[in-house]
């Protein structure tokens, strides 16, 4: 019963994974690929005495949950990221249906 429990909080988590990287997405402007530190925000101004415009970006800083992390070393960093923690999560849900299966055909 145990391995089955574990299944399901497994594959459960998958959900509210997926849920966050929407809504970081949704809030980024765009779907995200790599996880992002920082978000460009853009200022468009007109000068009143040229009549040009002129933009102005500046940096927000943040983190944004996207599919792959940002950074590729060795680092807790590089773990951040949805297919990592996804595949992660389907793997342990895997193991768990296997050992179910296995104890139920050892009771037998």
């Amino acid at each position: 019963m145990k391995w089955k429990i574990l299944t399901y909080i497994s594959l459960f988590l998958i959900l509210p994974l997926l849920f966050k990287w929407y809504v970081d997405s949704k809030d980024f402007g765009k779907a995200i690929i790599f996880s992002m530190d920082k978000k460009p925000v853009v200022t468009k101004s007109v000068d009143p005495l040229f009549g040009t415009e002129t933009t102005k970006t500046e940096w927000k800083s943040g983190f944004w949950l996207g599919l792959l992390p940002n950074d590729d070393s060795l680092s807790f960093n590089a773990l951040i990221g949805v297919l990592p923690i996804g595949g992660f999560l389907i793997v342990v849900g895997g193991f768990g249906i296997f050992m179910n299966y296995r104890q139920k055909k050892k009771r037998k």
